[in-house]
């Protein structure tokens, strides 16, 4: 056991055998641990690979492969001559060809959609370039007059009735029908209407009708509310009613107030047939007034 005293923190320290071998390896200029090597073999982690040459003049390239090639220089004369003409594209001149020419059929196939399209259809998201389309104002539909076989009230006109621009006839079949004589013509005064006649767009509001109708409270929420119907209002009573009783045929009805009036009524007429007057005590005027009107109503 050696003991060393440290000057720095006042103490004696205590050194182990394997402590004071390493100290003394350091002191020798060598490495503190035994099992380091100081001058280990070297290896060639590169070169270590033996290459063996071939003996045979097929292994190497010849040196006409290093010339460029004539044909080769032609090939490539053509495409340069190509792209500066403008029959070769290149990979992003295609691609934006190829954008081109989808965006240009999209805008046709939305155009065509929009030309045939009803005139009830109404969809925004169809934007075609140039003046929104005018449909065209549609035929009044025909009427029983021009009918195969029309009633016989529209077969008798009467002078001086020019609604009509023709005559009509009845016919047995529909294939017993003539050829229109005015049809040409008619079509012609058509088509001159669309081409000439100015037209107007009239915007329609796309408005769904339910946003219109007010919401509804819940019938629960209205409770109490009156769930009987009042078919005869009986007036004349100047104080509260107290008491009311019907006769057994329901033909009449008594009602008393706290004033002590009693009345008769008509129940089909509401008419107050006659008024008593009925003395009232103070101890239990209800009971008294019940039995002063089942009195009156006998």
């Amino acid at each position: 056991e050696v003991r060393v005293y440290d000057k720095l923190n006042g103490r004696e320290v205590v050194v182990t055998p394997r402590e004071l071998a390493t100290i003394r390896r350091i002191q020798g200029g060598a490495f503190g641990s035994a099992a380091t090597e100081m001058y280990p073999d070297y290896v060639d982690y590169v070169t270590h690979h033996k290459e063996v040459s071939s003996l045979f003049k097929a292994a190497y390239e010849p040196k006409r492969r290093f010339v460029p090639s004539k044909w080769e220089a032609m090939r490539v004369h053509k495409l340069v001559e190509g792209l500066r003409a403008g029959r070769i594209l290149t990979r992003k001149q295609r691609q934006a060809e190829e954008d081109r020419r989808k965006a240009n059929q999209d805008d046709f196939v939305a155009f065509a959609e929009q030309l045939w399209a009803s005139d009830d259809d109404d969809d925004d998201d169809i934007k075609v370039k140039g003046p929104p389309r005018l449909p065209a104002p549609k035929l009044a539909a025909p009427g029983h007059a021009e009918s195969y076989r029309p009633p016989d009230e529209y077969l008798e006109r009467e002078e001086g009735d020019d609604e009509l621009n023709f005559e009509p006839q009845k016919h047995a079949t529909m294939r017993a029908v003539g050829a229109y004589p005015k049809l040409v013509e008619e079509r012609f005064d058509r088509c001159l209407d669309l081409y000439l006649c100015p037209r107007g767009l009239k915007r329609r509001l796309n408005v769904d009708p339910d946003s219109l109708v007010p919401k509804l409270p819940d019938p629960s929420e209205l409770r109490p509310f009156p769930n009987a119907r009042v078919l005869r209002t009986f007036s004349g009573h100047n104080a509260a009613v107290a008491a009311v009783s019907c006769s057994p045929d329901g033909q009449f009805v008594a009602s008393v107030d706290d004033a002590g009036v009693c009345k008769i009524w008509e129940v089909l007429t509401a008419r107050c047939l006659r008024t008593v007057r009925v003395v009232v005590g103070t101890s239990d005027d209800d009971d008294d007034a019940a039995r002063a009107a089942d009195a009156a109503s006998d």
